[in-house]
């Protein structure tokens, strides 16, 4: 049974960042999906002593080890040599690697040597045949530790842990799984919320971390168990998160919110509008993004100064008398735009995105957003200190959770 997982990528291309190492991403997601977690992920060039190195630093703490990269046909391919230098294995020829690889891609006149260099493998290992390209797989069993050796590119590495890899490893791990729960808060910052569940974060069992993004912050629940053990120490952990939180916590783990809000307008036969200043048609995209939001969405105007406001059908006396950026506008601006275009649901935001502008009131990073529907508009206020766009993307990111509230969707 494995615990611990370290991920090697090689390749000069991905050191240099030329090639995104996605192969870390999707590998890291299927090795928890049967209970292993990532201790550790490194990047090297096509050098058999950083190899080394890599796998020497590896072999500390983890069990299980996996290596993409370094297994094709041309010189700067290292990979196998640094292994069998580092283990003392010899590489030789597989002469069922290299009928398979003859058969299937040695069509052409002038492989030979290529063939035979990526039918050449370390000594003693499992082969998993390549069923997307040439260079298979290798699982090399070690003295307290495995070793998977697979091909770079993504489509064919991908296809081998999904024939090989994941099925031998859930022979190995039984039932135990890692299972991740989370709740997400878009009200309130991510020093705040650290502070009220501070006891559970210190905490292994259950795992639990903060994720904060621009205008939303993630609280993750992680167990490693057994059967259905891991489900309740989560579920326990959560409770308790909610009785500690002081602001609405919501289950949209994997949820596309602005898909789940098309897809209600629809349902219900209603339309939305927007009227935007700072956000500047960010709010319009996240929900025009969605395939078929033309039933629902009916447009929407950039207002950003006061002169288009007022065009648009904001009063001029709100904005002499309150300012653009005030709770007054904010509902103005929804209720104008809902009238104007005839829709059900009237949104609106408003703020100081910066570096400029701003008071004592309403400092860099105020924004206000507001919800008007069949005559009744709700207006929220918040302050964050993130950078221009990080305050544009919260803004959309309250006004869709105004807009989730209102519509009563589950939290």
């Amino acid at each position: 049974m494995f615990k611990l997982a370290g991920l090697v990528a090689v390749g000069d291309e991905v050191l240099t960042g030329e090639v995104m190492n996605s192969n870390a991403v999707w590998l890291a997601q299927q090795l928890l999906s049967v209970g292993i977690h990532i201790h550790a992920q490194t990047v090297v060039g096509d050098s058999v002593r950083t190899i080394i190195q890599a796998l020497r630093y590896l072999r500390q703490d983890c069990d299980l080890v996996v290596v993409t990269g370094g297994l094709g046909p041309t010189a700067d391919d290292v990979t196998k040599e640094a292994v069998a230098q580092l283990y003392q294995r010899p590489v030789t020829v597989d002469s069922e690697t290299h009928q398979y690889i003859s058969e299937h891609h040695g069509r052409n006149s002038g492989w030979e040597e290529s063939i035979k260099k990526q039918a050449s493998v370390v000594s003693g290992a499992v082969i998993w045949q390549n069923p997307k390209g040439q260079a298979p797989g290798e699982l090399i069993e070690l003295e307290g530790q495995t070793l998977v050796l697979l091909p770079g590119p993504p489509r064919e590495m991908e296809a081998i842990v999904e024939q090989y890899l994941l099925p031998w490893l859930r022979r190995m791990q039984g039932s135990r799984t890692v299972m991740r729960q989370s709740l997400s808060c878009f009200d309130i910052g991510e020093a705040t919320l650290a502070h009220w569940i501070e006891p559970l974060l210190a905490g292994q069992h259950p795992k639990m971390g903060i994720y904060a993004k621009p205008g939303q912050v993630d609280i993750r629940v992680e167990t490693t168990a057994f059967s259905e053990h891991g489900t309740v120490l989560a579920q326990r952990a959560l409770a308790w998160v909610k009785g500690q939180v002081q602001a609405p916590l919501y289950h949209v783990q994997g949820v596309n919110r602005a898909q789940v809000i098309v897809e209600t307008l629809q349902k219900r036969h209603e339309t939305c509008s927007m009227m935007e200043s700072l956000t500047g048609g960010l709010l319009a995209a996240r929900l025009i993004e969605v395939p078929g939001a033309s039933l629902c969405v009916s447009g929407g105007t950039v207002a950003y100064t006061d002169h288009v406001k007022q065009l648009s059908g904001v009063p001029g006396h709100v904005l002499e008398e309150f300012g653009a950026v005030s709770a007054e506008c904010a509902q103005a601006m929804a209720e104008a735009v809902c009238q104007r275009f005839h829709t059900d649901w009237g949104l609106s935001t408003t703020g100081y995105a910066g570096p400029g502008g701003g008071d004592a009131e309403n400092p860099v990073g105020t924004f206000y957003t507001a919800v008007s529907h069949k005559g009744q508009t709700v207006v929220r206020k918040r302050i964050i200190h993130v950078d221009r766009q990080g305050v544009r993307e919260a803004a959309v990111e309250m006004a869709l959770t105004q807009l989730w509230d209102l519509l009563e969707l589950p939290g």
